[in-house]
């Protein structure tokens, strides 16, 4: 298992991963390309991002971080995949989709993308709270449904998309444990992550997953094996570099 940050290269996959979230362009472009010159492995074959890209559904702002990407690995682009966080307004997705066609866009979807010979399915999801925030429940009293329903829907995601790959990644805007909230006041973690979701991953078994919104818990940890990265900007400073669990035990869980 290599370093769960990613200044250089420390895993050896078939396909080299980078991760980054809560960008929230303009906010923190210029750590974000700091992050990108800082970093000196090989180019990646797919870049994921975890959400909050942009802050206050900026949809034009979102488009120096796709560029800042593109322009430091321009000798070998890689595919970008991204998923929606809170600041991805529900009622501006498609206007991000329509505006930024080149990039794969999952919500409470999947993808499969070959890489250095591996197939890789993501899982794409802005994830679940346990309750809505005060905004959201004031404003978007349906979440509570959304919040509820959505642990199972992304286990059978899992489920389905491992029959077809090597690598089944999850991806989630909000968090996917509590070892990688510590940090954050206690009295938040309900509306930083969601224990039912945390009980999907470790249920359905994802290779790895990678999740942002938590600015101040923790990079990385195991759970149950399954190498969960916050690869929130804010937190890391850095592009993360994901390794996922190559194992028979893991591939064969279903």
């Amino acid at each position: 298992m290599g370093s769960p940050t990613g200044v250089r290269s420390h895993c050896s996959p078939e396909a080299l991963i980078l991760a980054s979230s809560d960008i929230h362009s303009p906010r923190y472009l210029g750590v974000f390309k700091e992050a990108l010159e800082k970093y000196r492995g090989p180019s990646p074959c797919l870049f994921l991002l975890a959400g909050d890209i942009v802050d206050k559904g900026n949809v034009a702002a979102a488009e120096p971080v796709f560029r800042a990407i593109y322009e430091r690995f321009n000798d070998n682009p890689p595919r970008v995949v991204a998923v929606f966080g809170n600041e991805e307004y529900h009622d501006r997705e498609v206007l991000f989709i329509k505006k930024y066609s080149n990039i794969i866009w999952l919500n409470d979807s999947y993808t499969i993308v070959e890489c250095g010979g591996a197939k890789i399915g993501i899982v794409g999801t802005r994830g679940a709270l346990e309750r809505p925030t005060k905004w959201q429940r004031k404003n978007m009293p349906w979440l509570w449904r959304i919040y509820r329903e959505r642990p199972r829907i992304i286990k059978e995601l899992i489920k389905s998309v491992k029959k077809e790959v090597d690598i089944v990644i999850l991806l989630s805007h909000y968090a996917l444990s509590k070892a990688t909230i510590i940090g954050e006041p206690r009295n938040a973690w309900p509306e930083i992550y969601s224990p039912e979701m945390e009980k999907a991953l470790i249920e359905s078994r994802p290779n790895a997953a990678v999740h942002g919104h938590s600015h101040h818990g923790k990079p990385f940890a195991l759970v149950n094996g399954i190498p969960v990265y916050n690869v929130a900007l804010p937190l890391n400073k850095e592009v993360v570099e994901v390794c996922p669990v190559r194992t028979r035990t893991l591939l064969d869980f279903y």
